[in-house]
């Protein structure tokens, strides 16, 4: 029997793929829990149409990203932290702080991928996520304050 997952269904497929599964899997589990429906030739034609879009939208919000990736490189970030008597900053630039920072500027939704925080002066490049697997590089510098 032909079906449309609704939903995501581990080891049959994922929403909107049209499946051939048993009469059996698709009567007793898949239709009354809400996960597929009969796959009958106007559902599978919308059901196609549906995933052409989001298959577009994806390509199109891919695109945005990879184009405010270029922007958000092309920033320099600073940030001031105090210094103690030997020279050496007191406190640390976190990822948080460099996800606000951007925020302010306008930048949302970027993850900054950094394992501890920057406890050094001087410059820095922090890796930065957008999601859909856009990436970057993030140029820091951190100063001391006077």
């Amino acid at each position: 029997m032909k079906v449309i997952l609704l939903q995501d269904v581990k080891g049959t497929g994922k929403a909107r793929d049209i499946k051939d599964v048993s009469d059996g899997h698709a009567r007793n589990f898949l239709i009354p829990r809400g996960l597929a429906e009969a796959a009958t030739k106007e559902k599978r034609v919308k059901a196609e149409e549906e995933k052409e879009a989001e298959e577009k939208a994806l390509k199109k919000s891919t695109e945005e990203k990879h184009g405010k990736v270029k922007e958000i490189e092309k920033e320099n970030l600073e940030f001031l932290l105090k210094a103690e008597e030997g020279g050496e900053p007191f406190g640390s630039v976190t990822s948080h702080d460099i996800e606000t920072a951007l925020e302010k500027k306008g930048y949302e939704g970027v993850k900054i991928k950094q394992e501890k925080p920057i406890k050094t002066f001087g410059k820095h490049e922090i890796e930065f996520n957008m999601g859909s697997g856009v990436k970057g590089r993030l140029k820091i510098e951190v100063k001391a304050e006077e």
